[in-house]
């Protein structure tokens, strides 16, 4: 179980393309302010899908505007599959974020997991196939506070993690980067925070189960 009570606000997602020769900015895909929600839904103010927004969470005065207080156990945006950013081979994801205490576990800010063959159970049984997810994107904290980008990269998951923890009870804004021919980059407050150096694609989805979703911390 995570437990990170937070604030969070102004979570943007940027993808820049690369083809066979040239780069393509395709500049900003994904925006959530938090301005102008009062319901049960945050609204992408680049695509206007409203995705849906479950579990215990309040509006309050954030940097900037308005922000989401997220409870650490039931909060969580969810965005269908079909509807998810197509990811490229370079990508920014950013966002104003405020823990209140540090998670127990891992604990996204933003996560895609890709679905897999639901595993067979044994002759006979009555139960549901169990559905098995493997991570392809993770921009979160770990417990004690550390920024981390994980992506899946030619197959293999790749993992950069910030050398200090992120301040409780005070904004921060943090940034993770990727780029096909240099790989991940944290940053903290416009400072780099961490590194690792990695050429590679990120590993295609192949469908199944795409999503934004942040249970505890914040939203991506």
């Amino acid at each position: 179980m995570n437990k990170a009570v937070c604030h969070a606000a102004l979570v943007a997602l940027w993808i820049l393309c690369r083809g066979n020769s040239h780069a393509v900015d395709e500049g900003l895909v994904s925006w959530w302010r938090f301005d102008d929600d009062r319901s049960n839904s945050a609204t992408d103010s680049v695509t206007g899908i409203r995705d849906t927004l479950i579990g215990d969470f309040r509006h309050v005065d954030g940097v900037r505007g308005k922000c989401i207080r997220m409870d650490g156990y039931t909060t969580e945006i969810h965005r269908k599959g079909a509807e998810a950013p197509a990811l490229a081979d370079a990508l920014t994801i950013e966002a104003w974020v405020a823990p209140q205490t540090y998670p127990w576990n891992w604990t996204p800010i933003v996560n895609q997991a890709q679905q897999e063959r639901p595993a067979e159970n044994n002759p006979g049984s009555l139960a549901p196939p169990s559905v098995r997810r493997r991570p392809r994107l993770f921009f979160g904290l770990d417990a004690a506070g550390h920024l981390a980008l994980k992506l899946e990269i030619d197959g293999a998951l790749r993992e950069c993690v910030s050398k200090e923890p992120l301040l409780l009870l005070k904004w921060s804004h943090i940034a993770g980067t990727f780029d096909c021919q240099h790989g991940l980059a944290l940053f903290v407050n416009g400072k780099l925070a961490g590194e690792l150096a990695v050429k590679g694609r990120l590993t295609p989805s192949e469908g199944g189960c795409r999503q934004i979703r942040s249970p505890g911390i914040g939203v991506g």
